[in-house]
């Protein structure tokens, strides 16, 4: 793992909002004004994003590399602009991930879709008044 947080900035064809997402850790991406606001936006999540790390057994790993380094400016869509979300299919990406390259895209996925589904669980009890 890196001890750089990757980023990949996606750039909404108007202007209007810039993405950055780190490559290593999905669902962690912010969008911003700037290039410059869209990361500090990101790194300011960050502590947010730390139980989904630790959940996948890599919170060590995730805390290490919290220093941004842009690893690439794509073009965005028109959903760039509007949501603020990620949407266009990054360069990088594409690539085949390896564990000497950082990545660890996989555990990351199950382990947000875990916690996702145990916040989900939560708030059905709380709203139907389940036992």
């Amino acid at each position: 793992m890196t001890d750089q947080l990757r980023v990949l900035l996606e750039i909404g064809p108007k202007g209007k909002r810039i993405v950055a997402a780190a490559m290593d850790w999905p669902g962690l991406e912010r969008w911003g004004r700037t290039e410059d606001d869209a990361v500090d936006r990101l790194r300011a999540y960050v502590p947010r994003y730390v139980p989904v790390a630790e959940r996948v057994g890599l919170r060590s790993e995730f805390e290490r590399g919290v220093m941004p380094h842009i690893v690439e400016r794509t073009p965005g869509n028109t959903s760039t602009d509007w949501w603020g979300v990620a949407h266009v299919p990054s360069v990088v990406e594409a690539e085949p991930a390896s564990r000497d390259s950082g990545g660890f895209a996989i555990p990351h996925a199950i382990g947000s879709l875990r916690l996702g589904r145990r916040c989900l669980r939560a708030r059905t009890v709380r709203v139907l008044g389940f036992p």
